[in-house]
């Protein structure tokens, strides 16, 4: 079963651990009843270890004034550029006339006026029945501001040219690409050589494309994000004091984009949905680069928190899961006036965090976990004390009970009688930090009938935390970086011969 061990929880787990590690009858001492005192633990503990152990989920980090963070982030999705020019890849043109019109065919209300290509072959092959010298031109395709321009001869052997169009301008009229052919025979002749021609682009991939790029949807895929924190809490108050969900958006196609969360619920243990609402519902315009910044890319923070959001109220509730589809709107206002471009390497990127700094109020909520534990039977022990001092500049309360459980999970007995143990927590000012440490010493034993009912029986212990913010979860506490517990544990037997 996976650790959910909250600060001193892990300290008494271990400590239970290292003496169940010690079989009694090693400290046995012939004759008659004697105290054997063992010193076993004298150790500190970080505050982000410990939280690390509890929420696997979770990347544990610290602001600049230290207060700890748990940090959860969705994963990073993506969306290149458009290629917009797919319909006539590979396509095979017959030449139907000397003046001709190849379509451009492109997504509903795209308009192209520029396009530069990246990589890519124009393959052009004529024949005739007799030598003929054939002038060809195409105007929509140019280089340098020089359009293309060839003369060849050809006869009833086809003749096959293959053109490089890397570097090469595609500047389309009325969506087409314009090809003028005049062919004429050895008398000067003039013909049409309708039927024996084609044109093909190979492998086309573009480099830059300028013009109104229409008004498409990135359809980004749902994503989630689990909270570890809130699955492991068994019962309880839990309010954090500034939770905050950061959309990061990083854009370089040059084209006005607006971004909207299309569903954003906040997921509870027993599968409740809690909307969470926010300016994102409506939609935000996100930043672009212009025509003199192509190549670059604009990054985008929008930041819901208390102040612009429902976050802090949905949180309280302890959802276990953030669902959240956020798609991204090109040129939302639809107007075609709207000149824009794409390059090759053009991308839109996506990424939701939540951030819940340890800065909280809490009480009475109780974490649990199961350890496996082994005790030796000894017959000779009359009782076992175990004595506790903690030390911490952790500003919680803890109430610790544990419970020692034999086959198929059977009750034998509890760690404490009556109240459970009270780790005190260090006091807080008002803005939630300790202002200094808190010594606590504790102490819980065991009869000799209460030994019986454990030793050589017990197969695990389950643990039972009972955690509140100092001064009974009224205040809220921050925890940072340089709070710790220190932990002086010893046990005490006593054997009869």
């Amino acid at each position: 079963m996976k650790k959910k061990l909250y600060a001193p929880s892990l300290l008494f787990a271990f400590c239970i651990s290292f003496f169940s590690c010690k079989p009694i009858d090693d400290i046995v001492i012939k004759g008659v009843q004697q105290d054997w005192s063992v010193p076993l633990i004298n150790t500190t503990f970080s505050v982000k270890d410990l939280l690390a152990k509890f929420d696997t989920l979770a990347y544990v980090r610290f602001t600049s004034d230290s207060t700890l963070v748990l940090h959860y982030n969705g994963s990073f999705f993506s969306r290149s550029s458009l290629d917009i020019f797919a319909s006539f890849q590979n396509a095979i043109f017959p030449v139907t006339d000397t003046v001709m019109a190849v379509p451009v065919s492109l997504p509903s209300g795209v308009y192209v006026d520029s396009v530069i290509t990246k990589s890519g072959s124009l393959v052009y092959a004529f024949s005739s029945p007799e030598p003929t010298t054939v002038h060809l031109t195409i105007p929509s395709l140019q280089k340098n501001g020089v359009v293309f321009d060839r003369t060849f001869s050809c006869d009833k052997t086809p003749l096959i040219q293959t053109l490089d169009m890397a570097g090469w301008a595609l500047v389309p009229r009325n969506d087409s690409i314009i090809i003028i052919h005049d062919a004429r025979n050895a008398a000067g002749k003039r013909l049409n050589l309708k039927g024996n021609a084609a044109f093909q682009i190979q492998n086309f991939v573009f480099s830059f494309v300028r013009g109104y790029l229409g008004r498409d949807t990135f359809d980004i895929p749902q994503d989630v994000i689990n909270f570890d924190f809130f699955k492991n809490l068994a019962a309880g108050d839990v309010k954090f004091e500034s939770p905050s969900l950061t959309v990061t958006l990083n854009n370089s196609y040059g084209v006005p984009v607006k971004s909207v969360i299309k569903v954003a619920n906040f997921v509870t243990r027993d599968g409740s949905k809690l909307p969470l609402t926010s300016p994102l519902s409506a939609g935000v315009n996100i930043n672009y680069p212009k025509l003199n910044e192509i190549g670059q890319s604009k990054q985008t923070v929008v930041v819901l928190d208390k102040t612009n959001s429902n976050l802090q109220d949905v949180i309280s509730f302890k959802p276990v899961q953030l669902e959240y589809k956020i798609v991204g709107v090109m040129n939302p206002d639809n107007s075609a006036k709207t000149i824009g471009f794409l390059t090759d390497s053009s991308i839109y990127k996506l990424r939701v965090d939540v951030d819940l700094p340890v800065h909280l109020r809490a009480n009475n909520f109780i974490l649990r976990d199961t350890s496996a534990l082994s005790l030796t039977d000894q017959p000779n022990a009359t009782y076992a004390t175990f004595f506790i001092t903690t030390e911490s500049t952790i500003p919680a309360d803890l109430a610790v009970q544990g419970y020692f459980l034999g086959a198929n999970n059977s009750v034998l007995d509890s760690l404490v009688v009556g109240k459970p143990l009270l780790v005190n927590g260090a006091p807080v000012d008002a803005n939630g930090y300790p202002t200094q440490s808190q010594t606590t010493q504790l102490s819980t034993s065991f009869s000799q009938a209460r030994l019986k009912n454990i030793l050589g029986k017990t197969q695990k212990i389950a643990w039972a935390y009972n955690v509140a913010t100092t001064g009974g979860g009224v205040k809220a506490a921050r925890v940072t970086a340089k709070q710790t517990v220190n932990v002086h544990l010893g046990v005490s037997f006593g054997i009869q011969k």
